[in-house]
């Protein structure tokens, strides 16, 4: 079942039109400006998902940098043992 359409005008630099008529013909024009649009929403979607995953990876380090330290003598506890049972 084909999705639907809108019809949309835009302006674009001559030479690109031009450009875009020799690589896809003149009646391909409409499928690559769809495809182009779609891939440059979803890099930056992805662009946007990345920044908010550095953010929350930052957000945590400092935390998890203060459980090391929590645990750290913990961790340590009979390493330098030699009597110890393990």
């Amino acid at each position: 079942m084909p999705s639907q359409v809108a019809r949309v005008n835009v302006a674009l630099p001559a030479g690109l039109v031009a450009e875009l008529a020799d690589a896809v013909g003149p009646r391909g024009k409409s499928v690559f400006i769809a495809e182009a649009v779609r891939d440059c929403l979803e890099r930056r979607e992805k662009r946007s998902l990345n920044a908010e995953l550095q953010g929350g990876y930052a957000a945590r380090r400092d935390e998890g940098a203060q459980l090391t330290q929590v645990f750290e003598a913990v961790d340590l506890k009979g390493w330098g043992d030699h009597n110890a049972p393990w």
